[in-house]
């Protein structure tokens, strides 16, 4: 991290908060090299994915929309990032542990970033 490096906050490790550290951290002063931006991203979980993560409201008081057996309504084809693409063996409509699967194998090289159980108000 460069000292001038601008501090940005990203709300969430979901698919729009991953994407956006993920931009961020790979902005690049083109005089040096260096970071242009001091990322860290704030996920009130204990587990990156968002929404994607499934809880029940007996383990976590933040509980997601997700349930057993729920599967996407919009293709994979659809939620793929450009640079991450799905395992050849995930279906065309994904269930959420799939689609949390991707989120975790999408953010490795940005886990020092991530701040779980830290929620904003």
């Amino acid at each position: 991290m460069e000292r001038n490096a601008k501090k940005v906050a990203v709300i969430g490790s979901g698919v729009a908060g991953l994407a956006a550290a993920k931009y961020l951290l790979a902005e690049r002063d083109p005089t040096s090299d260096a970071s242009i931006f001091d990322v860290t991203v704030f996920e009130r979980h204990s587990e990156i994915a968002g929404i994607w993560n499934f809880t029940s409201p007996t383990e976590d008081d933040f509980q997601t929309p997700m349930y057993p057996g729920l599967e996407t309504n919009v293709p994979r084809t659809m939620m793929t990032y450009k640079y991450c693409p799905y395992l050849e063996d995930v279906s065309l409509f994904p269930t959420h542990d799939k689609i949390k699967q991707y989120l975790e194998d999408h953010s490795t090289d940005i886990g020092d970033y991530i701040n779980l159980n830290s929620e904003t108000t």
